[in-house]
């Protein structure tokens, strides 16, 4: 079962790979919101919790509407509800004169309308350039209300191709920690062919300054060291590699302490900027010493994956190398044996059969279902021997491995 999940895991890392391999947005951003609903609204509280029934009524006035999801030809009725009291059930509590957003579904021309949570002033700017910049992408707007309906600084922003990307990198660090989260979530699902050009004008001093900074979470740092490791130069692997080794240092003083640096994704930029001198440190420092912390070596291990997949830094063939030192090491060999796979390296099949016939008289049982699917999937005509040997001396795992992987890509090698 641990070989299965991590075997899920590597997959569902390479599924979304065209994102920033090391951010995870946890809920839709704002800008997606507005697309899943019929209305979205800037709204004012004019009279709250009024009590209808079992749950409080309040009312509010519509100020400002986002683009509509509803045809084209409705546009104009839905501009119609801009200075309308809407009413609305909610649990929460409102001030009068307290903003909120609002959405609203409309279904049999019954408009359903639910706020969220009262909107502080300091999220008032965010949320107006969000509604501003969909504007500007809504041709049907423009074509019914022009530019006159588009804030002046908005409209200032109209030719930056980057206007949605330093929209959030500008509110990532903001007081307010909606707009961070939404700002983040954002961040994450960009491709990392945009993320590279726009990093790049954003320069590597933008996003140290960020990184030195004490209070930035763990995700926002893994986002920070994934863009450095697109725009950095030599001297900013030094920099990497000097957070690593401060995580380190507190890991061996405090073995429970938690990741403050972003460990993964240190190391993905420690290697971008640092070539192959990097990496041997890395091999030697990280993955090698079997003193050192699982978690830290786990780390270093998931950045391999990750480069292996998605970025071409390295040749495969060295990559590989490096997942080969650790063929030896009981703590790793279970989690590398796939990765090899599915790097085709294919030159462990005579080690890897002599490793299942021992792994088979011992307690090492997580190691036979990866070695029988790597002989599977290997095309040389020793691995198709391989695995009727391993059949032999271990049927039941050779059945669990033809379970959990029906369709695995099999060696037809007559041998």
């Amino acid at each position: 079962m641990r070989y299965w999940l991590k075997f899920a895991f590597f997959f569902v890392l390479a599924r979304i790979g065209l994102a920033c391999p090391f951010c995870s947005a946890l809920a839709p951003c704002l800008r997606e919101e507005l697309s899943q609903v019929d209305h979205v609204a800037i709204a004012i509280c004019t009279e709250s919790a009024r009590q209808v029934g079992d749950l409080p009524l309040h009312s509010f006035r519509i100020e400002s509407l986002a683009p509509s999801t509803a045809e084209a030809k409705q546009i104009d009725a839905s501009l119609k509800l801009v200075g309308t009291v809407v009413q609305a059930y909610s649990l929460k509590r409102y001030k009068v004169g307290e903003r909120t957003l609002m959405f609203c579904i409309g279904q049999d021309g019954e408009l359903a309308w639910s706020p969220v949570e009262p909107m502080p002033e300091s999220c008032l700017e965010y949320v107006q350039h969000v509604f501003g910049y969909s504007r500007l992408e809504s041709p049907e707007w423009l074509a019914r209300h022009g530019a006159e309906s588009i804030r002046e600084e908005v409209l200032a922003s109209s030719r930056d191709k980057y206007r949605w990307l330093n929209l959030y990198w500008k509110h990532l660090e903001s007081e307010d920690t909606w707009v961070q989260r939404d700002s983040y979530n954002a961040l994450a699902k960009v491709s990392t062919e945009e993320l590279r050009p726009w990093s790049k004008e954003l320069g590597p001093k933008a996003i140290r300054e960020r990184l030195e900074q004490d209070e930035v979470s763990v995700s926002h740092r893994r986002f920070y060291w994934a863009i450095l490791g697109f725009c950095g130069e030599k001297e900013d692997a030094k920099f990497a590699w000097a957070a690593i080794e401060r995580q380190m240092a507190a890991r061996k003083e405090k073995p429970i302490s938690q990741d403050a640096v972003g460990l993964d994704a240190a190391i993905s930029s420690y290697l971008l900027l640092g070539g192959e001198p990097a990496l041997d440190q890395v091999e030697s420092t990280l993955l090698g010493d079997e003193k050192r912390h699982s978690s830290e070596r786990f780390a270093a291990l998931s950045t391999l994956r990750v480069h292996a997949q998605e970025f071409q830094a390295f040749d495969k063939k060295r990559i590989c190398k490096s997942l080969s030192s650790l063929l030896d090491d009981d703590d790793c060999v279970d989690m590398v044996i796939p990765d090899l796979a599915r790097l085709e390296d294919w030159s462990h099949v005579e080690a890897l059969e002599t490793k299942f016939h021992a792994a088979a008289e011992s307690e090492q049982q997580q190691l036979l279902v990866p070695i029988i699917n790597y002989l599977r999937a290997c095309p040389k005509p020793e691995a198709a021997k391989a695995v009727d040997a391993c059949e032999k001396a271990a049927p039941d795992a050779f059945k669990r491995a033809k379970t959990i992987f029906p369709f695995l890509r099999e060696n037809t090698s007559d041998g």
